[in-house]
């Protein structure tokens, strides 16, 4: 979120309906999650193949 109030704060806010703060705001909306999706199956598919093939 502090991203997007720096760009609101650099290209004005979503009320003004700037189509530059769209266009900076949108890929932040989409490659933040996606980033933080793929960490999160990466994570627990090592933690799955770690576990699984240690032996006792």
């Amino acid at each position: 979120m502090s991203l997007v109030n720096l760009v609101q704060i650099k290209l004005g806010t979503f009320a003004c309906g700037s189509p530059h703060t769209y266009a900076a705001v949108l890929p932040i909306f989409i490659l933040v999650p996606s980033a933080l999706l793929i960490y999160v199956v990466l994570l627990f598919y090592a933690l799955l193949v770690n576990t699984s093939t240690t032996q006792p």
